[in-house]
Formats: structure tokens, C-alpha cells, sequence
């Protein structure tokens, strides 16, 4: 932090920051005819900001201490830590409430939970290229556009598993834990088929990675709906 000016710090805390605030403020447009309580869903904001930190902690046990190191098993392995921590800071937050009262609630604080996630992963990231005298315009454009590829791939991740979870909003405990797993299962493998394919990606290449982000977005759009049509079997 030493070698950044207030200034240079306080940009990289708004171009970390902001975008996700964006794109939530996107997200919750679906939510739109019954919104949740603002207060709720700044506290699974920052609960999903707060969350990078037992991710970091995680993911580095399973790096030098497990020994999953190299390729595809270290990016699942991670993506299983972070996918479990997004959802227990909504779960803690929001999901444990009053508020979490219809079906489509499971999207939206998974979401919330997931851009906070992805605002400090955006905030870290700048700060340690910043550290190294890198130009904020070249951190964005640098490293794959993993910065913005954050914004994107945490919260439709978490946002087809949530969407899982909430089709059985309705059902028995057993169903909705089954759910759950398999929500879960299935936003870690998105999400490293996603992280390799950022990784792997160069020049051209990586605005086939972004069509993949947006026909997934697409489905998540899609799931929304179908979650909104979701009606208690007493009705």
C-alpha cells in the first residue's frame, strides 16, 4: 500500500467496486416486483466481500498444504472453495431471514453474495498490479481480462445454482439439501471451465471465452423467468 498515492487508491477502490455494484443493480431489476430489503442486501454484499477471506485462506491450505498445485485440480478445487463460501455468506446473511420468502430470493442473495465476492477479488487484484507501477488502463487490458471476467463469472455461477436451489423452494428439506449439492457441483464446474478458459485464452481467442460468459448469463436470464413462474402446491 505504501507505494500508492490516496488518489491512485481511492480509483482503484471505485474501478474495483463499481462495476459489481453495476451489475447488481442489473441482477436485482429481475427482482423488481417484490425487491428485498436494501439493508439485507448491502449486509450480503459486503458478507460476499468479506467471504475472499476464508476463500484465500482455503485455497492456499489446498495449494501448500494438500499439494494441489498444477492445472485443471488446483482450478476446481478453488473454484469449490469460493462457490461454498459465496453461498454460505448468503445463507448466514439473507437466507436465514424473513425475507427469504419466494423462490427467486435463492438467485438474488446468491448474486449479491457473489458480487461482493468479485468487488474484493477486483479491489485485490488491482491493488497488488498496482503495487508493481502497473498503469490502471493496462491492469484491466492485462493478465487475460481476468478483472473483468470476475464481474461476469461470479455472479452467473452463483446465479445457476441459486436458480437450482430454488426450484425446490417448495419441496422437503431432503429435496432442497439435494438441491443445494448439486447447485453447488454444478456453479464449480461453470466456474473452472471458465477460469481455464481464461487462462488458456490470448488475442483473438478470448472473445470466444466472453461468448460462453454471455450464452450462460443468457441462461441465467432464462432461469429467472422460469423461477418466477414457481407457485406453492396449495395454490
Amino acid at each position: 500500500m505504501a507505494n500508492l498515492s490516496l488518489g491512485t487508491l481511492l480509483i482503484f477502490i471505485a474501478g474495483g467496486i463499481l462495476p459489481a455494484i453495476v451489475w447488481l443493480w442489473f441482477w436485482l431489476k429481475e427482482d423488481a416486483t417484490r425487491p428485498e430489503p436494501r439493508r439485507i442486501i448491502i449486509g450480503t454484499f459486503i458478507a460476499g466481500g468479506i467471504a475472499t477471506i476464508p476463500a484465500f485462506i482455503l485455497e492456499k491450505y489446498a495449494r501448500d498444504i494438500l499439494g494441489v498445485s498444477t492445472g485443471a485440480s488446483l482450478f476446481l478445487v478453488w473454484a469449490l472453495i469460493e462457490e461454498t463460501v459465496k453461498y454460505g455468506a448468503a445463507l448466514c446473511t439473507a437466507e436465514r431471514t424473513k425475507s427469504y420468502d419466494e423462490p427467486i430470493d435463492s438467485m438474488i442473495y446468491l448474486m449479491t453474495a457473489a458480487l461482493g465476492f468479485a468487488a474484493c477479488e477486483n479491489l485485490f487484484f488491482l491493488v497488488d498490479h498496482g503495487m508493481d507501477g502497473s498503469a490502471f488502463h493496462d491492469i484491466l487490458l492485462g493478465g487475460n481480462l481476468r478483472f473483468l471476467g470476475a464481474n461476469i463469472l461470479h455472479p452467473i455461477a452463483s446465479g445457476i445454482a441459486g436458480g437450482i436451489i430454488a426450484l425446490t423452494f417448495y419441496r422437503g428439506t431432503a429435496e432442497r439439501v439435494y438441491a443445494t449439492i448439486l447447485g453447488l457441483i454444478t456453479a464449480t464446474a461453470l466456474h473452472t471451465i471458465f477460469n481455464l478458459l481464461i487462462i488458456r485464452s490470448s488475442g483473438g481467442e478470448i472473445l470466444t471465452t466472453f461468448a460462453y460468459f454471455w450464452i450462460v448469463a443468457a441462461l441465467v436470464i432464462l432461469l429467472f423467468e422460469r423461477v418466477k413462474r414457481i407457485r406453492p402446491y396449495y395454490v
